[in-house]
């Protein structure tokens, strides 16, 4: 894959080159030779047919050969802003770096970098100037890059590596964790790439950073624990050994919405806050751009808490929207199993439930019938 800041040429040897100039004794290039393989004309190799090798000399090359890792072979770079710099940033890199072109002058600079990535590397850069101070990561996920920016403040609260067992404020006990959407409750979170995440249209919202958790890959939790870092940053770990599972509160992601278009026949779905029992709202993420809407809130609650909502909930097309209070005591009832019977009058419509055949024939059975 390449960027624009390297180029493909023959002149007057096969070779990805790139070329940074800012002015007199500012600039630098680098190349890597290529024998036996072609790139198409956006400058990409084809997959599996060539092999990057290191002669003796210590030189890079491309070549012909057989290879069906699944790495992948980026040219990436990105720029500083104004009279700033930018950098490889050693944090977030974890591919190998084959070639390194940087240069700047006052007001500008630019690195480019030819680098391999196994599955879940990352290279990043970190770009500094009078207005920006960002963190820019690249990962092969496999199939593609990934590419993801952060301000460096949140990059530090997100990887803090002084953040311990010690210097968290734990909140006592270890919860089961369900998640909450209409009147659908399900076992357990899944952390992406260390985080507890939620798309927010045009970012991601961060809900719970993970600790001692991976980070890198997929990682469900189904009993967890959950504390506050220096920064006041939510944690969420699992389960600490030698303590049991609270029985009298649980940890929900409740997942509170607005249809957008192609669902507007489908209820809305929130929950009345102010009359919903005891509730410790821990972190949330909202997501109000393009159709429709989402919040996600991470709430301790009482352990009946989620199905008392779920079962008030009612799930049908035509339905109106709903906000929804806990019930003390609320006995779902399983609507599958009720049976109706639709009266008509010439002026109205209605629908009204009736008992179940099992409850007549008790009643029958009571009367000697």
């Amino acid at each position: 894959m390449l960027s624009r800041g390297w180029s493909f040429g023959t002149n007057p040897f096969p070779a990805f080159r790139s070329e940074m100039r800012y002015g007199r004794n500012q600039n630098d290039r680098e190349f890597i030779g290529v024998n036996g393989v072609v790139p198409d004309q956006s400058g990409v190799l084809p997959e599996n047919v060539f092999k990057v090798i290191k002669t003796k000399e210590g030189a890079i090359l491309i070549v012909a050969g057989e290879d069906n890792s699944p790495r992948c072979l980026l040219f990436a770079g990105s720029a500083g802003g104004f009279r700033g710099s930018v950098a490889i940033f050693q944090e977030a890199t974890t591919g190998k770096i084959l070639k390194e072109c940087s240069a700047g002058n006052a007001c500008d600079s630019g690195i480019e970098v030819a680098v391999i990535l196994d599955v879940n590397q990352s290279v990043g850069f970190y770009s500094t100037g009078r207005r920006t101070d960002e963190v820019i990561v690249h990962t092969w996920n496999g199939s593609a890059i990934e590419t993801k920016t952060w301000e460096k403040q949140d990059w530090d609260r997100r990887n803090d590596p002084t953040r311990s067992e010690e210097n968290v404020n734990w909140i006592a006990g270890n919860f089961r964790m369900v998640q909450l959407h209409g009147n659908d409750v399900s076992n357990g979170v899944t952390l992406e790439n260390g985080e507890l995440t939620r798309s927010t249209f045009d970012d991601v919202g961060i809900i719970a950073h993970g600790f001692g958790i991976p980070m890198e890959g997929s990682h469900e939790l189904s009993v967890v624990r959950f504390g506050r870092d220096m920064h006041n940053e939510l944690v969420i770990a699992p389960a600490k050994d030698g303590e049991g599972v609270a029985q009298d509160r649980i940890a929900v992601l409740v997942h509170e919405y607005s249809p957008g278009s192609g669902a507007k026949r489908w209820p809305s779905f929130h929950i009345d806050w102010d009359n919903a029992s005891q509730v410790e709202k821990l972190s949330s993420a909202h997501r109000g751009k393009g159709s429709g809407s989402d919040t996600y809130t991470l709430v301790i609650v009482p352990s009946d808490w989620a199905e008392n909502i779920a079962g008030q909930f009612i799930n049908e097309r035509d339905f109106v929207g709903q906000t929804v209070a806990y019930k003390q005591g609320f006995m779902a009832v399983n609507r599958e199993k009720e049976v109706r019977v639709e009266v008509f009058t010439p002026k109205e419509r209605f629908s009204t439930p009736c008992p179940s055949l099992g409850s007549l024939g008790d009643m029958f059975a009571k009367l000697g019938l």
